[in-house]
């Protein structure tokens, strides 16, 4: 509903508990695709993607950004996943938008598409 009003949908994970059940994984399946921004720790991160890919991980810090990396590859380019880390920087980690780049050649226009995959970054909260 949200994408056919041009709205922003935003889902949080809440929690990891919740992530473990196979219903909830088969939904979020269904509608990862369709958010712009998804909201989560870094265990519910962790369980989401280790269900994404049926596999379990420990919650070091290199996995909880592939977990965020992995997360935005289910959503739609330019989509954000938000991963909060308590003390620690939060980690966002962002779907590429697919770029045309149109070029002309003589009389004919060719059209070359890139695709982009996820990025991550950190940032650091302010106190």
């Amino acid at each position: 509903h949200a994408q056919k009003m041009g709205k922003t949908f935003a889902l949080n994970l809440s929690s990891a508990g919740l992530l473990e059940l196979p219903k909830i994984q088969d939904r979020l399946r269904q509608i990862l695709p369709k958010a712009n921004l998804v909201f989560g720790n870094e265990s519910e991160a962790l369980t989401l993607a280790g269900a994404l890919t049926n596999t379990k991980d420990n919650n070091a810090e290199w996995h909880v950004a592939c977990a965020a990396v992995e997360i935005a590859n289910q959503l739609s380019p330019g989509s954000s996943v938000i991963i909060t880390r308590g003390a620690k920087s939060t980690l966002v980690a962002t779907k590429k938008l697919r770029t045309k780049k149109l070029t002309k050649n003589n009389a004919a226009t060719t059209t070359t598409t890139t695709t982009g995959s996820s990025s991550s970054s950190s940032s650091r909260r302010r106190e």
